[in-house]
C-alpha cells in the first residue's frame, strides 16, 4: 500500500464533505432529520470548521491522504518553532483499520523529532482513539469538558 499526500484542491470538496459526516455518523444517527436536513447540517458544520482551521492556521499544511492513488482521508498539521501540531487526522471507513493513520502520525512524530519538536493534539475525551495515541506515546496535559489535550515529546 503507497501513502501519500497532496495539498487539498477545489475538487476534493465533496470527498471531504462526506469524509466528515462519516467521523459523525455516530451523532447524525441519533436525530430525527431527513437525509437532506443532515446532509444540509453536515455541510454547514464542514464549512464552519474548515473556515476556523484556515483562519486560525495560515501557514498549516492542508493535505489529502492518497491510497494507492486513491483518496482516503485528510491529514492537517501545522509546524511550529518548537511544536507540531496535528489540527486534524481522518480517514474514511474503509481505509481505517490498514496501519494507515500510524503510518501518517509516525511519518509526522519523526520529522517533529528530526528538528527537536513535541507534537501535541486535541482528542474528544470519549473518543476511542485517545487509547491509540496513548499506545503511540502521547500524553495527556490538560482535560476540559470535551476535549484531551495530548503531547508526544522525542526521546532525549
Amino acid at each position: 500500500m503507497h501513502i501519500t499526500l497532496r495539498p487539498i484542491e477545489s475538487d476534493d470538496r465533496s470527498f471531504l464533505i462526506d469524509l466528515y459526516a462519516a467521523t459523525r455518523a455516530a451523532e447524525l444517527a441519533m436525530v430525527p432529520w431527513s437525509d437532506e436536513q443532515k446532509r444540509s447540517f453536515v455541510e454547514s458544520q464542514f464549512n464552519a470548521q474548515d473556515t476556523h482551521y484556515r483562519l486560525a492556521n495560515p501557514a498549516a499544511s492542508f493535505d489529502v491522504v492518497l491510497c494507492d492513488g486513491l483518496r482516503a482521508g485528510r491529514l492537517l498539521v501545522s509546524r511550529g518553532d518548537t511544536d507540531v501540531r496535528v489540527i486534524d487526522i481522518a480517514l474514511a471507513p474503509e481505509f481505517q483499520g490498514q496501519g494507515i493513520g500510524g503510518s501518517l502520525l509516525r511519518s509526522v512524530m519523526s520529522d517533529a523529532a528530526a528538528t527537536g519538536c513535541s507534537v501535541s493534539l486535541h482528542v474528544e475525551r470519549f473518543n476511542a482513539a485517545a487509547n491509540w495515541y496513548r499506545s503511540l506515546g502521547f500524553f495527556e496535559t490538560s482535560v476540559d469538558a470535551v476535549y484531551l489535550a495530548m503531547r508526544w515529546s522525542p526521546p532525549l
